[in-house]
């Protein structure tokens, strides 16, 4: 369609359809007016969509639409001629475009924007100058450009500027172009440009400068090589630039390479910290400004010593915020650094990372760390009604992998996850449970929130002391239970109940009668037996209790109703009367009340010894004549 037009326009006017389109009558009026024209001249139906594309095939271009045709119709009525012809006047060549649209509005009564008359410059690349005042920095660089017909960053890199200081270039070219702009101004547009000035003290040295490019490659930051060869930053900066090296943009020291690899403690650590409590930023659209690349940590003012701990980890001495926050006092750290976001974002951790991010590090020797660095950050310890407790908030990805660590390490979790509002929470509440998880993260650890490590700390303190049954070792259980006479005395010194004790005993496999009693030998028993008078003295003679006598008696089929050995008849007939109670019969024969009764029997007592009978009154005995 558009080579038909094409050649009957070319048929029409005897020449090439680009010489037609390059004619200067053409050169300042837009596409669909070409299109009128032609249409006009030739009586051929041309569209403007025809006329553009064919532009764009010779690369031949038009003014663009003009969004305000009424408003630039009557101007150019009032004046008689074309709006660029009229911004082209010798008299606006000096003034800014806002003047220029002051002077239009007054004389032509229309009112008309200094936004309006600079788009319509800027189609003919007209280009004004600022006021008395300065033009701003963004106003200089077209202005030059048309005035020296090349590039802002060109200019001021020609040779004769070459050593020069700021001002000295801005003088040249005031005097050469007229434009009244600031020394100010041609500083700004020539850092844009990453140009600097010399300073004006030494002018350029070429061997200098390879040797700062040598610096430079080795390592040394352009801080270092302005003092080491007493040179202004700028100029050593402009020079690397000159010849074609990349700045390592860095105005603190950084270790930028720590997040490429997870495999420490602290990186852990640190990595479950930031998922929690860091931001992360990172701008594509901005790839050349090292803003675009930050990490940053908020805590309370109350933390800022973990911002000192994370600084030592960086190796940094970038500085800390100090700011209020809807009343509260606040510290923050920011790290500006595209290596070390990339590394955050190959690691999972991107921007928005709030309901997006998922568990990391699962199996590796590290994790723990990790979860105690989120628990750290998003996580709480509390103490509620004697009550220790952990809990974690985060999305549907996070808790479960907490849960999870926490089965694989032996913990019974019974926990549900709850959605609270658009986040979901666990929790780990008791004393025993709390601990449980809560040692698994902390102990042996190097790198923790002190406040949430020293709450941690405090309540294990207070429920060991409490129930000190759940911290005593095996050896240490074994020997409080062994060395009690009663299992109610190993259980008053454990604080728990005897059926606690029976649990932590079968746990254990601790049994009083194996580990014990069999120990005693049947010598020892005898001997006991021979050296008390009762069942009680015997037993704390052994340091038994009385179900474990009868147990040894069982054992070894010896009784304490059975006559000891020792107490003859002649010895039993004297005691008995030489005594008037039963009470002294068995403190002198060292036997029990019980016992004597036996011995009575045993020696027909009370058939008669003698000529006495034994008559008995309760605990009093007395011997009175056969009747």
């Amino acid at each position: 369609m558009q080579e038909t037009i094409a050649s009957k326009i070319e048929k029409f006017y005897g020449k090439n359809i680009e010489d037609i389109l390059s004619e200067d009558r053409f050169k300042k009026v837009s596409g669909i007016e070409v299109s009128a024209i032609l249409s006009k001249e030739t009586g051929i139906n041309i569209s403007r969509t025809s006329i553009l594309r064919l532009t764009d095939k010779y690369n031949i271009k038009f003014i663009g639409h003009i969004s305000k045709p009424r408003i630039i119709q009557k101007i150019e009525n009032f004046y008689g001629k074309n709006i660029f012809d009229i911004l082209s006047e010798d008299r606006f060549k000096k003034i800014s475009g806002k003047t220029i649209s002051k002077i239009i509005s007054e004389e032509s009564k229309i009112l008309i924007s200094s936004g309006t008359i600079l788009k319509y410059a800027k189609i003919q690349d007209i280009h004004f100058v600022g006021t008395t005042k300065g033009i701003r920095h963004l106003v200089i660089e077209p202005a030059l450009e048309y005035f020296y017909k090349k590039s802002t960053k060109d200019i001021l890199l020609e040779d004769r500027f070459l050593g020069m200081g700021g001002r000295e270039v801005f003088e040249i070219l005031k005097k050469e172009t007229g434009f009244n702009f600031s020394q100010t101004s041609i500083f700004r547009v020539a850092a844009r440009h990453g140009v600097y000035f010399n300073t004006g003290e030494r002018p350029y040295d070429k061997e200098e400068v390879e040797q700062i490019i040598e610096e430079y490659n080795k390592g040394f930051c352009i801080t270092a090589i302005s003092k080491m060869f007493n040179r202004n930053r700028k100029y050593v900066t402009k020079y690397l630039k000159l010849n074609g090296i990349d700045i390592r943009i860095r105005k603190y020291k950084l270790n930028e390479n720590l997040f490429e690899k997870i495999d420490s403690e602290e990186k852990a650590y640190w990595l479950g910290f930031i998922v929690a409590d860091g931001n992360i930023m990172c701008h594509g659209k901005r790839d050349r400004n090292p803003y675009s690349y930050r990490l940053t940590i908020a805590l309370q003012l109350g933390d800022i010593e973990h911002l000192e701990k994370f600084k030592k980890f960086l190796e940094t001495d970038n500085r800390i915020f100090k700011y209020k926050s809807d009343g509260h006092d606040m510290c923050s750290i920011r790290i500006n650094c595209k290596k070390m976001a990339n590394d955050f974002i190959k690691l999972g951790v991107m921007e928005n990372k709030c309901f997006k991010v998922k568990p990391m590090l699962q199996g590796d020797t590290n994790e723990r760390h990790y979860y105690r660095g989120l628990i750290d950050g998003d996580g709480c310890i509390y103490r509620s009604n004697n009550q220790g407790g952990i809990s974690l908030t985060g999305n549907q990805f996070i808790l479960p992998g907490f849960v999870d660590f926490f089965k694989r390490s032996g913990i019974t979790v019974e926990n549900q996850i709850y959605k609270k509002a658009k986040s979901y929470t666990v929790d780990f509440g008791g004393n025993r449970r709390f601990i449980e998880t809560a040692s698994i993260l902390y102990d042996d650890s190097n790198i923790y929130l002190d406040r949430k490590k020293k709450l941690f700390e405090k309540i294990r303190i207070e429920y060991k002391n409490n129930n000190p049954i759940y911290y005593t070792s095996v050896d240490e259980f074994k020997n409080i239970v062994l060395s009690a006479k009663t299992g109610k005395e190993a259980a008053d010194k454990l604080k728990v109940g005897k059926t606690c004790l029976s649990s932590f005993m079968r746990k254990y496999n601790v049994s009083r009668s194996k580990e014990k009693l069999y120990k005693i030998t049947i010598e020892e028993f005898k001997k006991s037996m021979l050296n008390t008078r009762t069942a009680k003295e015997m037993c704390e003679d052994l340091n038994i209790s009385k179900t474990s006598l009868h147990r040894l008696m069982t054992k070894f089929d010896i009784f304490r109703g059975q006559e000891p050995s020792r107490i003859t008849k002649e010895m039993f007939v004297e005691a008995m009367q030489n005594s008037k109670t039963k009470v002294e019969v068995a403190k002198k024969l060292k036997v029990s009340k019980t016992y004597v009764w036996r011995l009575m029997k045993k020696h027909n007592y009370f058939e008669g010894c003698g000529s006495k009978y034994l008559i008995t009154e309760g605990n009093n005995l007395s011997l009175e004549s056969k009747s």
